[in-house]
């Protein structure tokens, strides 16, 4: 086996986890009818005090419909924030189900990553200290 195919072999991997990722998500979605995006930070710090720098998925307080917990911005749609806390800790939970390696091999590293309702996932780079 040459690199070119270890390389095919990653790309397919990543291809069929996300649209397994995705399937998974339209159930969450659909048991959730108030539930209409959430997202998370995934990244590997720049420095961890002498300790290792290891990659992860920081989905304790994920965003949901447009609030983002962790930076405290965004407005907050479509649901009382009773309900918002709810379908924090259902989704929290989802996501730290998820190996961080699939997670990293699925969107990268130092990205913010958004699930929307209607199947769409955004990724856009992510900076952090």
């Amino acid at each position: 086996m040459d690199m070119k195919q270890l390389r095919k072999m990653q790309e397919q991997f990543r291809k069929d986890g996300r649209a397994l990722f995705k399937e998974v998500c339209a159930s969450l979605f659909e048991a959730n009818p108030k539930l209409e995006s959430f997202g998370w930070q995934q990244y590997t710090p720049y420095f961890n005090d002498g300790d290792p720098c290891v990659f992860s998925v920081y989905a304790d307080y994920p965003a949901i419909n447009g609030y983002d917990y962790n930076h405290d911005k965004g407005e907050l749609t479509g649901v009382t924030e009773e309900e918002a806390e709810e379908l924090r800790k259902l989704v929290g939970s989802f996501l730290n189900e998820v190996p961080n390696d699939i997670m990293e091999s699925m969107f990268g590293d130092h990205v913010s990553v958004t699930v929307h309702r209607d199947g769409s996932v955004d990724t856009e780079e992510y900076s952090h200290d």
